[in-house]
């Protein structure tokens, strides 16, 4: 009891520094100015966008593709607020692990192609993968995150992440955590590089590549990049880290959830720290965001740095579910997980398969969408069935779920107004 009055008291005064220190550094943005377009169906959309852009650090852009045509579009705040530097129609920001979004789409296309199969085993294509019982890893487990191999288990350093053949080495030697398909941790960085050496092997390119000569090039607005080109830098937004003032009070305002992720984090041996801070030049979980520097932006890495407008990402992923990129079976197939799992690293229960993550239905429980959710809360959710893509990205990123509950309400309100029958 005196253990749990401690902890109780630790967590109440973290609370009120966090809320009162939180109140002294608050600064909103001056201008709440909403620019952009919606149709008249999606007006309440732009009163909620609002107050999330009122509460924003920094920008924040939210898109809307319905039967593929863009039906909202909004955007404001800024793309460097210490440049007062302000967030236009173009301005293109890091949307992390929505990536893998895309590169899955990719491989579905691939699927769609006969290119490759979901249980297609890697070393049949990649012999030198074997290695260190690797032998029967297929597609599908490197898609789900099941091969155990959220580090490789040597430094890597940027100019490294730059050679494709230094990579490819470094994935034959690298050794599973744990057996391959044995269990699910989120390989938040690796998978991309793996997927990369993947589909190299069986198209000539890599998925950033591929993407940009086969797919983006015949989209409305080919606005998204995996591996940046130079001539795009100046549009891409300043990323930045919730300040540690932030996280005290977000997690203090939430003490069980708190609680129940650090005891999921211990009793999962800490990889979480593994899988978000390797390779080090990429790491997520610092104090400073490497996703700033423009060698960075033109890594291809199709788990972490994509780059792109709310715009454009949303205008690619219609893309995939409208036209004939990914066959009928094919999209039947990915339009439902494949189990429920608890993710090691996340530290939650996750809908997953083929790639994607999945949420249930806003409107139907009976029935999922493809739902991202990545660093710092940028949103990518897709309606197979009804052909809706919404993307939301945003450059200040938030701590934990702060905000989350405001997205929920604006998707929750765009299903409502354009779907009538689910």
């Amino acid at each position: 009891m005196s253990l749990l009055n401690q902890r109780t008291k630790i967590l109440f005064v973290a609370f009120v520094t966090g809320l009162l220190l939180r109140l002294y550094v608050k600064n909103p943005n001056p201008s709440d100015e909403v620019k952009g377009f919606q149709i008249d169906k999606l007006s309440k959309i732009r009163t909620l966008f609002k107050k999330t852009l009122y509460t924003e650090r920094e920008g924040v852009s939210l898109s809307v593709y319905y039967k593929n045509n863009l039906v909202l579009n909004l955007y404001g705040g800024y793309a460097d607020k210490s440049a007062n530097r302000i967030w236009e129609e173009d301005t293109h920001t890091v949307v992390f692990s929505l990536s893998k979004a895309v590169s899955s789409m990719v491989i579905s296309h691939l699927v769609s192609n006969n290119i490759i199969n979901y249980d297609t085993k890697i070393s049949s294509i990649w012999k030198e993968f074997r290695k260190h019982n690797k032998g029967n890893a297929t597609l599908r487990h490197v898609l789900d995150h099941e091969t155990g191999l959220i580090t490789f288990g040597v430094d890597l350093s940027l100019n490294d992440l730059m050679d494709d053949d230094k990579i490819s080495k470094a994935i034959e030697e690298a050794e599973p955590l744990w057996p391959i398909g044995s269990g699910t941790a989120y390989h938040a960085i690796t998978r991309g590089f793996i997927l990369n050496q993947i589909v190299r092997r069986v198209t000539g390119k890599n998925i950033g590549v591929y993407l940009k000569e086969n797919i983006v090039k015949d989209i409305e607005y080919p606005e998204f990049y995996i591996g940046l080109p130079k001539e795009i830098n100046e549009k891409v937004a300043r990323v930045t880290n919730p300040h540690v003032i932030e996280s005290i009070y977000e997690w203090a305002s939430r003490p069980l959830a708190f609680l129940n992720i650090m005891y999921n984090y211990v009793r999962h041996n800490k990889v979480a720290d593994i899988a978000s801070n390797y390779p080090e030049p990429l790491a997520i979980m610092k104090n400073y965001s490497p996703y700033n520097n423009p060698k960075v932006y033109k890594l291809e890495v199709p788990s972490a740095n994509g780059i792109g407008t709310s715009r454009g990402l949303s205008s690619l992923l219609s893309h995939f579910i409208t036209s004939n990129l990914i066959t009928p079976r094919v999209k039947k197939i990915i339009e439902n997980p494949l189990k429920l799992v608890d993710d090691k690293v996340l530290l939650n229960k996750i809908y997953r398969g083929y790639g994607f993550t999945y949420e249930k239905h806003p409107l139907n429980s009976n029935k999922f969408i493809i739902s991202f959710m990545a660093n710092g809360l940028q949103y990518l959710d897709i309606d197979m069935e009804n052909e809706l893509v919404i993307c939301l990205v945003r450059n200040g990123l938030r701590p934990g779920l702060q905000g989350h509950s405001q997205y929920h309400e604006i998707r929750h309100e765009i299903f409502k107004s354009l779907l009538d029958n689910v």
